[in-house]
């Protein structure tokens, strides 16, 4: 019996190594092989994962203010100090440093490599975290270029800075899909956006028709004196003209609800609500050589420039000024500059709550804080609600 075992086991383990084993291994083999490829893969992956984590939350320590820009040859004049202006607003700022900025960016450049996003939130980030001296802003110059087009020659900053919010916010939302932030996706309108009611009123039938619109950017028009009255050149110290001045045309030609017909409505418009920022444009085309002085406050209230007083009094302070310095004074004379252009960009830091001068390569610590207030030569004014 016991030969018979053994004959047995002999035969099992003959059989298991000329033909069981080697067929089982064909069959086993390749899978624990696939697993194998499968479970590497997987670990590649996520290492990569873990590694693009750590990226996002290792962030560099901020500068304690923003470093200067190169200047641009060829270039808008405008384009440098806007974009010292801006970078020296939080929300901007954060775009250099959000958690999503690597998701938009990879997003945005597989849809449209044409973007403005990616070059300036890399310029944001650079501005706030660079040792140097100096950033170049000539990718962000470009883009702006290509984007604009004829309009990149534009000399109404208001205008410039209009489109760049445009541009960044609907690029921003156009991820929405992707963004873990859900925050991000109205960053702009939530903390730019003003809220405005244009009134059309149809002299016939007295009636009015209201339209509720958003401007990012907060037009005054400007006019030079009245050579017989004198009106528009009297110094303000304050924004009791500042309904007025936000309506470019009192009279305008459409098409009227009331009468069926385009004629002429009369124009009104009311700010309802700011949002953390107000970002003025000074618009002079009405006082091209700035006979008019429009002395600007340092802080207002929102009752100061709406005829809306029923909502929420809020605060606002000056926090930056962007000025074209072609008014010089001589001997108690005004100069007015037509060739030598020079643009300023004053900015109150966000660390030291202190007001910086850029200038040219230089960044200067303002002593003086009324050197900020200049009636014929500011061209930029942003506000911000305080305890925003």
């Amino acid at each position: 019996m016991e030969n018979y075992r053994k004959i047995i086991r002999e035969e099992i383990n003959e059989r298991w190594e000329k033909e069981l084993k080697n067929k089982i291994n064909e069959i086993i083999e390749p899978k624990i092989q696939k697993a194998h490829e499968e479970i590497n893969k997987s670990l590649v992956l996520f290492i990569k994962k873990m590694k693009e984590e750590n990226e996002l939350n290792i962030i560099p320590e901020k500068n304690r203010l923003p470093v200067n820009l190169v200047p641009l040859k060829n270039s808008n004049a405008l384009i440098n100090p806007i974009l010292i202006c801006l970078s020296n607003i939080e929300t901007f700022m954060n775009l250099g440093f959000i958690k999503d900025k690597k998701r938009i960016i990879n997003n945005l450049n597989k849809i449209n490599k044409n973007n403005l996003f990616t070059p300036f939130s890399e310029l944001m980030f650079k501005l706030w975290t660079s040792k140097e001296d100096k950033c170049d802003p000539k990718d962000v110059d470009l883009q702006l270029q290509s984007l604009m087009e004829q309009n990149y020659k534009e000399n109404d900053p208001g205008a410039i800075i209009n489109f760049i919010l445009k541009k960044l916010s609907e690029e921003i939302n156009m991820n929405q899909d992707i963004l873990k932030d859900k925050n991000i996706k109205d960053i702009i309108e939530n903390n730019f956006s003003a809220s405005v009611t244009m009134t059309y009123t149809c002299r016939t039938y007295e009636k009015d028709n209201k339209i509720k619109e958003k401007e990012n950017v907060l037009n005054l028009y400007l006019d030079e004196p009245d050579i017989i009255t004198g009106i528009g050149g009297i110094n303000k110290s304050t924004f009791e003209d500042f309904s007025f001045m936000i309506i470019k045309e009192f009279n305008t030609r459409k098409h009227c609800d009331f009468c069926k017909v385009s004629h002429e409505l009369r124009v009104g418009k009311v700010i309802d609500e700011l949002s953390n920022y107000l970002i003025i444009n000074l618009n002079r085309e009405r006082d091209p050589i700035r006979k008019m002085n429009f002395i600007y406050p340092k802080q207002f209230k929102l009752k100061d420039i709406s005829k809306e007083t029923e909502k929420e009094n809020s605060s606002y302070e000056l926090i930056s000024v962007i000025m074209d310095c072609k008014i010089q004074v001589f001997n108690t004379e005004e100069i007015f500059l037509e060739e030598e252009t020079t643009i300023k960009t004053y900015s109150k830091n966000l660390n030291d709550n202190k007001w910086y001068l850029y200038f040219e390569d230089k960044i200067i610590p303002v002593d003086n804080e009324d050197e900020i207030i200049n009636t014929k030569n500011a061209l930029i004014l942003v506000y911000k609600k305080l305890n925003a």
